[in-house]
């Protein structure tokens, strides 16, 4: 038997590992009152009890979480696939969460709102001035009959657990031949987009491994559509047809089989109708909820069993003091990592306001991601046809640009001293190019080197462009001019562009055929190469790489002495809309207002007069 000396020293003994762990666990003190209380320990239970204990101080804030571990659930789809390790996917909960924060080591098993209370599975009465519920979901695999005893048996697995996500690989891993179901259930789930990234990924497993042509792949969902967004579900209509993937809509999964390798499901549309399918392989989606103890307490939940809260505020509809964050609450948005993201700030802003005294005046705009993996072995295919894609052209742009005399001084070779500075503004350590030699190669050849490149320059003056490139932001800073950047869509402007067509742009600048000729040759034979997919050519536009990067066509372009006009923009399609500067047909090769893949640098030397490009 324990004396009171011997129980208030194991007391003491508790508390002080706590206290050294970091993070202080409350499970064995007794009943406390804080300002704020957060239930749940997921992601936004932690960004809340971070933002909040490092506002309030400590003592103030109380998570309540009975997990050890701490997941990034996200990850498990890829687990499933082979491509990650379990252990990658979670952290010790002390570590995540604020150290500001007293852990409560247990599970609520009810609230008391109008109390202002909470109560723990070790009977301990919690206080708050303030509640953020952050409980996410409830993953309910025995609503399936034979589950989870299934999942003890071969084929039988589930992204959405550690105690079955291995499971996945190790199906995959063993598939010999026949049906490999997917399945979505009838109710609202973490992520939908998942139980098709399990799909996908599988499907690319099989095929890697020499399996597809044994797989009748299956993805059984009980929603009407494939996807609850059009746009989405259109895209992965032809997916599936291409990957030979059957797809059937209503059908919920309700009993496995596991002794017979069987699986019942029920046409939503017609309950009485059920169909059974063999499996070889099956991945569950289980039906999901809010967890028990907030679907029993009815003041704070709405009739499907979510915490009822205001979809723009968060704050719940009848306790003023109450917020909710994430997959827990009825906020009519997918539930996703990423919603709870766009929550977060809210919550915090919201809940600030309410401590003072204050309306909360900030909304979520119901902002959700949800990044569906189709594959991972298909790079090349997709990004083959991205980048060779034409864009359409105005057929009469070539008749409205002016001729243009010829600069014959273009084809001029380049004098000594111009290769010398050149070579002067190489940097160290930069990518080769095509001819494999590195600027290295050249800082260090000395003058020997200098002149045998020189009279290499003389028989093939288009290599200077290369090497005026590397001056381009030098000399824009040393001559104190202006330097404009636009950021170009990887499906628009100049890199999707007919190069004949450019070609005979060029020309009618000015540009003289050799120079021409020069140009042309940094695009012979352009392709792609890297460790991911195999080659591919590249037909299509103006790209970075093998070719001739736009900037120092651009730069080119300069020492033609044309004189650029303002561009003016047609706002309503984005493009620029100014017919007199000769410039501006560059822009008609689809340069658009929003653009994100490459840099163009232009430089307005001291030559061009009052010159402003605005991209």
């Amino acid at each position: 038997m324990f004396s009171r000396t011997n129980m208030l020293h194991v007391s003491c003994r508790n508390i002080k590992l706590a206290l050294q762990n970091g993070t202080f666990c409350t499970s064995c003190t007794s009943n406390k009152s804080y300002q704020v209380v957060v239930v749940g320990g997921g992601a936004g239970g932690c960004a809340s009890a971070a933002k909040f204990s490092s506002k309030l101080g400590k003592g103030k804030v109380a998570v309540i979480e009975p997990s050890d571990i701490h997941y990034y659930q996200p990850m498990w789809t890829l687990v499933g696939g082979g491509m990650k390790k379990l252990e990658n996917s979670g952290k010790p909960m002390k570590k995540v969460l604020p150290k500001k924060a007293d852990w409560i080591k247990q599970s609520v098993v009810s609230f008391n709102p109008k109390s202002s209370k909470v109560t723990t599975d070790d009977g301990q009465e919690i206080s708050y001035e303030y509640l953020i519920v952050a409980l996410g979901l409830q993953l309910n695999y025995g609503q399936i009959k034979g589950l989870p005893d299934a999942f003890e048996t071969p084929g039988v697995c589930s992204n959405y657990s550690p105690k079955y996500v291995n499971k996945t690989l190790q199906s995959l891993e063993n598939f010999k031949a026949g049906n490999a179901i997917f399945t979505f259930p009838a109710t609202p789930v973490k992520c939908a987009g998942a139980p098709q990234k399990a799909m996908y990924i599988s499907e690319e497993y099989f095929c890697k491994h020499g399996k597809r042509d044994k797989a009748n792949i299956i993805y059984n969902t009980s929603l009407p559509v494939i996807f609850g967004i059009k746009k989405y579900a259109d895209a992965l209509w032809k997916v599936v047809k291409e990957r030979d993937i059957t797809v059937n809509l209503r059908q919920n999964l309700i009993e496995v089989k596991p002794d017979t390798k069987e699986v019942i499901f029920q046409n939503l549309d017609k309950a009485e109708e059920l169909t059974t399918f063999q499996y070889e392989m099956l991945h569950v989606t289980p039906p999901m909820s809010a967890p028990d103890p907030l679907r029993r307490c009815g003041p704070l939940v709405d009739s499907s069993g979510f915490l009822n809260v205001n979809k723009e505020t968060l704050q719940h509809v009848d306790f003023p003091n109450i917020f909710g964050i994430g997959d827990c609450t009825n906020v009519p948005t997918s539930k996703t990592a990423a919603a709870v993201a766009g929550q977060c700030g809210v919550l915090r802003k919201n809940l600030s306001l309410v401590m003072a005294g204050k309306s909360p005046t900030h909304q979520y705009d119901g902002y959700t991601s949800c990044p569906l993996v189709t594959g991972k072995y298909n790079r090349c295919k997709y990004f083959g046809s991205l980048l060779n894609q034409r864009n359409p052209n105005e057929p009469n742009i070539l008749d409205t640009i002016p001729e243009l005399p010829s600069v014959v001084e273009l084809d001029a070779s380049p004098e000594f001293s111009e290769i010398l500075r050149a070579v002067k503004g190489l940097k160290n350590n930069k990518s080769v190019g095509p001819d494999s030699l590195p600027s290295e190669i050249f800082n260090s050849g000395g003058y020997l080197l200098l002149q045998r490149l020189h009279l290499v320059y003389r028989k093939r003056p288009q290599r200077m462009a290369e090497l005026q490139e590397k001056k381009l932001q030098e000399k824009c800073h040393e001559q104190n001019c202006d330097l404009y950047i636009a950021f170009i869509y990887l499906t628009k402007a100049l890199d999707t562009v007919k190069r004949e067509l450019l070609w005979s742009v060029l020309s009618k600048f000015g540009v003289p055929p050799k120079f021409l000729k020069a140009l042309k040759s940094f695009h012979e034979d352009m392709h792609t190469c890297g460790t991911n997919s195999k080659p591919f050519n590249v037909e299509v536009g103006v790209k970075q790489g093998s070719g001739q990067k736009i900037d120092v066509m651009f730069d080119n372009i300069k020492a033609f002495e044309i004189k650029l006009k303002i561009f003016k923009r047609d706002v309503d399609n984005g493009t620029f809309k100014y017919f007199p500067n000769p410039k501006k047909h560059m822009t008609d090769l689809e340069i658009h207002k929003k653009t994100d893949i490459q840099s163009l640098q232009m430089q307005f030397s001291s030559f061009i007069d009052s010159t402003t490009v605005r991209l």
